[in-house]
């Protein structure tokens, strides 16, 4: 590496860090990312029960922990410093210790949130030097960090501590080891084989990687498969991949948490199945056009220049893409773990029009700008989080509220969680209980706050409970509660219903309407009920 792609990497680098922690505290301490608590919540219970295998506790793990341990295991030396730091400075008896932790786990959220950015960033150093392993060009594989660390989908997986980031880093991890120059046939495959194995632990899904150690070994090896089939080494390599399999599962047997969400057997087609990766894909041709037409340009000049190359990253995607479509459905963070590989082929197909149009560097303006948008917006949080701050500021602690909007909670007095057991006993969640411990929160305004956006609708919403004398409600956008609201305006409102989603990883549209955007989440209203 020269001294010059040294420093325009590590400009690429700051940058991508920059841009995702900027979304580090997005919606705390709300918790509005879906999956992300998991992982979080395992390494605490493993803490609180001085434990690392949760087979001996299965129930105790089986309501918060339903993926493999290796993660909450990453974070565990974290949550150690960060309990430890707490406790010094805490003046009280272990119980209420325990309960003032339980009232409010954002540190460990955003410790969580820090080291899957580190990973995302580390991600982006590592792509520069797969991209150069496979087209022996730094140029290529500055362009393919630049375009990774510019994802819009790769940010927003990067600011949510859950497992995609992880499975990312697994194949993009795989792959660097498969196209070392230096290293021999075997170590290659070893560390291949290895690196798998362990990504079992992370998340099942990481077992993908065996397709793409498979097909580049169909396209670049020389050995035979008769050969190969003789050599003892081979069936190490066998033994070795299924004992680390094995040994999540042995660790904790929970940990296949999305065995209700195979789709196996539902309705499936020839032609979906053929169709499914250009399906799974679109979502990525309309929101990150750059990316996904330089990669199409690359893949297009591999086929021209370097054919095992084009088969390779091929194969994979439509393998990828397939065993999502006949085993689960199509979600965009799903894409997450090929977006490496999509940006390796971007950055090949920029660079080989870049060498013949210099102007072309213009369209690397746009991934920069759309980045730096959504870095802005995921800084401003989410409309749940910017409502409860506004409450918090400009209604007298005390109020009587109803919350009624997704995912949204206030801090609660005992009296209100009181109210919120007798309308449903088991809805009561640990931070309700630190709550009703302490008689409010700890840490933030307590209001006399009805939480019962996880209730079905219209729960706790009858004649009783308005009696009670209620003064405000919040609702998401568009609800309108019969004999409760009428024609009510609202005191204040936040939120568009953006079509880009942190929440639920989800691209939506085209990156212009970023610009459209105001606010990230869904809308949500306070209305007076005086």
């Amino acid at each position: 590496m020269t001294a010059n792609s040294r420093r325009i990497l590590f400009v690429i680098l700051v940058f991508a860090f920059l841009v995702r922690v900027a979304g580090i505290g997005y919606g705390l301490p709300l918790w509005l990312i879906a999956d992300e608590p998991p992982f979080t919540l395992g390494a605490l219970k493993m803490i609180e029960l001085k434990t690392v295998i949760p087979r001996f506790h299965v129930e105790e793990f089986r309501s918060i922990l339903y993926y493999p341990t290796y993660i909450s295991y990453f974070l565990l030396p974290a949550f150690s410093g960060i309990l430890a730091i707490k406790y010094l400075s805490f003046d009280g008896d272990r119980l209420s210790f325990i309960n003032y932790i339980g009232s409010d786990l954002s540190d460990f959220f955003l410790a969580a949130r820090f080291l899957n950015i580190l990973l995302a960033v580390f991600s982006i150093y590592l792509i520069y030097g797969v991209s150069r392993n496979i087209f022996n060009d730094e140029w290529s594989g500055l362009a393919a960090s630049f375009l990774l660390s510019t994802s819009l989908l790769h940010i927003m997986l990067s600011i949510a501590a859950r497992q995609w980031m992880p499975i990312s880093l697994i194949l993009l991890l795989v792959l660097y080891f498969l196209t070392h120059p230096l290293l021999s046939f075997k170590k290659r495959y070893f560390l291949s084989i290895l690196i798998s194995g362990i990504g079992i632990g992370i998340s099942a899904i990481s077992s993908v990687a065996l397709f793409l150690v498979g097909f580049y070994f169909l396209l670049f090896e020389e050995k035979k498969l008769s050969e190969l089939f003789r050599e003892k080494f081979i069936y190490f390599l066998g033994i070795m991949f299924v004992a680390l399999a094995l040994v999540p599962l042995a660790i904790y047997p929970a940990s296949i948490g999305f065995g209700g969400k195979i789709s196996l057997f539902g309705e499936k087609s020839l032609f979906g199945l053929l169709a499914s990766p250009f399906k799974f894909l679109s979502p990525l041709l309309f929101a990150e056009p750059i990316l996904a037409l330089m990669s199409i340009f690359g893949l297009l000049f591999a086929f021209l220049k370097n054919r095992k190359i084009f088969w390779l990253f091929s194969l994979f995607i439509i393998a990828y893409s397939m065993l999502f479509y006949l085993l689960f459905r199509f979600e965009d963070r799903f894409l997450t773990p090929l977006i490496p590989m999509i940006a390796i082929l971007a950055g090949f197909g920029f660079m080989r029009l870049f060498s013949r149009w210099r102007v072309f560097i213009i369209v690397l303006i746009l991934p920069l700008v759309f980045s730096l948008r959504l870095g802005y917006l995921v800084y401003k949080n989410d409309s749940r989080e910017n409502m409860r701050v506004w409450i918090e500021t400009n209604l007298k602690e005390g109020s009587k509220i109803i919350v009624r909007a997704r995912l949204m909670r206030l801090a609660a007095n005992a009296q209100a969680i009181q109210e919120k057991e007798m309308i449903a006993p088991d809805s009561l969640r640990q931070i309700d209980r630190s709550e009703l411990f302490f008689g409010k929160s700890p840490i933030y305004p307590s209001f006399h706050a009805l939480n019962i956006s996880d209730l079905p609708a219209q729960a706790g919403l009858d004649k009783p409970i308005l009696k009670n004398g209620y003064e405000f409600i919040a609702l998401s956008g568009g609800e309108r509660l019969e004999g409760i609201l009428m024609d009510n305006k609202p005191i204040i409102s936040f939120g568009e219903d953006s079509q880009f989603s942190i929440t639920d990883s989800h691209l939506g549209g085209s990156p212009f309407e970023l610009f459209e955007t105001k606010e990230l989440g869904p809308s949500v209203s306070l209305y007076n009920l005086k």
